[in-house]
């Protein structure tokens, strides 16, 4: 019962939201660097700060198989940090909720056609859903790095982080040169060697630009028209 609560609570405040509310829409292109093939599109809407809530939707839809589609709605705080979402994919089988309570995520629904329902333990470092949309806080702080975790997608276990700021730098997006600020985050300790990733985001006002990765045949950039 008290999911279901949460469920209409997310639902009843993402049509208050955007009934009433402007959200900021951005579009990404994903696809392969090595021949620059388009794969997928994305749309991100940013709603705007209301009661220290920001509800943000997404929509990815498959260049290949246009009616592939996923959505996501989620509901962050004011640092960016996860209070829950739900993510639909139904070419796939998934219908799911992520809410966090204390220091506790439930995830519950469907995943791939299977049903889930989790408990997972967190720690008192910030929790964020999406590092992309996560670290957009961090990047407007002051700060010089950030340990957080995260849900590993593939697996539904918590990862600790650690982002670090590396600093300005001019790079290219769609052909035109964007100040950006650089962010290098991995896993923490010695399982740092498995993973790590470099973000970009724009220097004026904090919005994800695009990323690197190691070993990585998938990319993603901010279209700018």
């Amino acid at each position: 019962m008290k999911y279901m609560k949460g469920i209409l609570l997310l639902s009843g405040f993402y049509f208050a939201f955007f009934s009433t509310c402007s959200a900021e829409a951005n579009f990404y292109r994903h696809f392969y660097p090595n021949n620059n093939k388009e794969y997928g599109t994305n749309e991100v809407r940013i709603g705007e700060l209301i009661n220290n809530r920001r509800l943000i939707k997404t929509k990815f839809q498959e260049t290949e198989n246009p009616e592939n589609i996923s959505n996501s709605e989620s509901l962050l705080d004011q640092n960016y940090e996860l209070i829950q979402t739900r993510i639909r994919k139904d070419h796939i089988d998934s219908d799911y909720q992520v809410r966090k309570a204390d220091q506790f995520v439930f995830i519950f629904g469907k995943r791939k056609g299977k049903l889930i329902n989790k408990k997972l333990k967190l720690t008192d470092t910030p929790f964020f859903w999406d590092p992309k949309l996560g670290l957009s806080g961090f990047v407007k702080s002051s700060k010089a790095s950030l340990v957080f975790q995260v849900i590993r997608p593939d697996n539904q276990e918590v990862y600790e982080m650690e982002a670090e700021r590396i600093g300005l730098k001019n790079i290219n997006i769609n052909g035109k040169e964007v100040s950006a600020v650089e962010v290098y985050w991995t896993l923490t300790g010695f399982l740092s060697i498995f993973f790590d990733q470099t973000y970009y985001y724009r220097a004026s006002d904090g919005l994800f630009l695009t990323q690197k990765k190691s070993f990585e045949s998938k990319t993603m950039e901010l279209i700018i028209k």
